[in-house]
């Protein structure tokens, strides 16, 4: 077991509960985890990916790395900046790249010459259905249906009849982030800088939730599979790097995302940097934040909390390799 992982300026920590933090990775200033089956991953821009199998961390990938994602079948898929897609199925012994990544960018900006100079950059990456999909921020979603060969736009191939355009346009050009359901391969969650979406058909159509949300910058949610799911929101009222900060807090919502209720730790419930939210699911579902300094826990689907781990510096990523 490693433990929850934190990216952090110092390099990567490893924190248990009831243990001080370990910097495992010094150094190593990573802004993207991951964990899957036993195996975790670290993304740092201009350094490249970390891998752990549980007997510390390698170097597996150099270069400009700013996400990495595990797919189920074992596969470890790294964005990079300028915006390209390299694969292995090895555990980062081969590597090979998506090579029309590239191309969908260079044609985007072609067909819009006079849209937003928002640099591109791959925000999210999943696996509806088998498919691939990148969240890519001033670029929208784009889906895969042959393994990354050739590429299509996802979020505006059919809006569905409940959309506002206004929905579909923020979600494409402010993307903040994109997550996979774990056991409904149809149902994904995206963040963007004017809410949290959720598609039930694999990204091709969009709904946004807003009921008891009273802000609307998402930075990133952790999911508790059930019926209804059980959310745990980061979201904000503005970009972390505003000037009057982000007035950023915790929203929880045991129906789907269908109304939120506002979560409290200790006595707060607004924070100067965006909580970092991740989820443990399994035997023991478990929801964790790390909210100031300190990280909490919950087993009882974000109605009550404990901190299980304090006077930790601020971090970037937060994943829980348990």
């Amino acid at each position: 077991m490693i433990g929850i992982v934190l990216a952090t300026d110092q390099g990567l920590m490893h924190v248990l509960p009831g243990a001080d933090a370990e910097l495992a990775l010094p150094g190593v200033v990573c802004i993207s985890l991951d964990y899957r089956d036993g195996v975790a991953v670290a993304a740092a821009p201009e350094r490249g990916v970390w891998m752990n199998e549980g007997d510390g961390w390698r170097e597996v990938w150099e270069g400009n790395a700013h996400i990495v994602r595990l797919g189920g079948d074992g596969v470890c898929y790294v964005g990079e900046s300028p915006p390209r897609l390299h694969r292995t199925r090895d555990g980062g012994e081969t590597w090979d790249e998506l090579v029309n990544v590239p191309s969908i960018v260079r044609a985007h900006a072609a067909r819009r010459p006079g849209a937003s100079r928002t640099e591109v950059t791959i925000v999210g990456i999943t696996f509806p259905q088998g498919q691939l999909l990148l969240g890519m921020r001033g670029m929208g979603t784009w889906l895969s249906r042959d393994r990354g060969l050739s590429w299509m736009r996802g979020d505006q191939i059919e809006l569905s009849a409940r959309s506002e355009p206004l929905q579909a346009v923020a979600l494409g050009e402010h993307l903040n982030g994109l997550w996979d359901h774990l056991e409904r391969n149809d149902r994904l969650y995206a963040a963007s800088r004017s809410g949290f979406f959720r598609s039930d058909d694999g990204g091709f159509t969009w709904q946004r939730t807003q009921q008891g949300l009273d802000r609307y910058y998402a930075n990133g949610v952790a999911v508790l599979p059930g019926t209804p799911d059980t959310l745990l929101l980061s979201i904000a009222a503005r970009a972390a790097d505003a000037e009057e900060g982000p007035e950023a807090a915790l929203f929880r919502s045991v129906n789907g995302g269908l109304m939120w209720d506002r979560v409290e730790l200790g006595g707060e419930d607004e924070w100067t940097r965006p909580p970092l939210v991740g989820a443990v699911v399994g035997g023991m579902d478990m929801l964790f934040a790390q909210a100031g300094d300190t990280i909490w826990a919950s087993h009882d689907k974000a109605a009550r909390w404990l901190p299980i781990a304090e006077g930790l510096p601020p971090a970037t990523a937060m994943v829980a390799a348990l």
